[in-house]
Formats: structure tokens, sequence, C-alpha cells
């Protein structure tokens, strides 16, 4: 699965493109991802960090976008995990999480596809 992945994440705060750069060793995976998204009407961008495990097609991860993450500046962090099918040309996501700021995401989808 190393490289770039490229699309679409929402969840219950709001929506918008992102990229992952993920690097695969074994069963275990790193990523760094980046994007923008669109909250209440404000759009702004972000990036953060994530780690998995692939166990045949399914990937169990969790991430997180530390305090400084978001092009705001703001004081808030996002932590989130879930689970996802892998192909060798997408990932299909769902997850939850907690922003520090806005309290639990809900309803969260990431679907990707390699790039």
């Amino acid at each position: 699965l190393t490289g770039t992945w490229s699309g679409s994440n929402s969840n219950s705060l709001g929506s918008g493109p992102t990229t992952y750069q993920i690097t695969q060793s074994g069963t275990a995976l790193s990523s760094t991802f980046s994007g923008t998204f669109t909250h209440a009407g404000v759009t702004e961008t972000f990036a953060g960090t994530g780690s998995g495990t692939l166990n045949g097609s399914t990937l169990t991860f969790a991430g997180t976008i530390p305090v400084g993450g978001w092009s705001d500046g703001s004081i808030c962090s996002s932590t989130l995990s879930g689970s996802a099918t892998v192909t060798s040309t997408s990932i299909s996501a769902t997850y939850t999480g907690t922003d520090s700021c806005f309290g639990p995401i809900t309803n969260g989808v990431i679907m990707l596809t390699r790039q």
C-alpha cells in the first residue's frame, strides 16, 4: 500500500478532499495526511499522522491531527479510529473520533484511490 492515496473525507462535522502518504512495512502502516475541510461554512486545511495494521484486506487504523495541525492556528486537536476495506487501488474506511473543540466525530467516511 506504500504510496500516495487521494480522495474524500466526511463526518458529522464537515467534509473535504484529503491525501494520504502511506508507508507499509509487513502488516504495519504509517501515514501522514493532509487536506481541506469545511465545517459550518468555514474552510481550512489540516495535517496529521496515522498508523494501522493490515489483516488480509482489512485495515484497522488510528489518526491524530495535533494542536497546530489546523490552518486557523487553533488549540483544537482531533483523534480518530476506524477500519477500512483495502484493495490494490482503493481504500474505503469508516471511523469515529473526538475533536477537542467540537466534541464527538461520528459517521466518518474516507474514500481513497491510489495515485
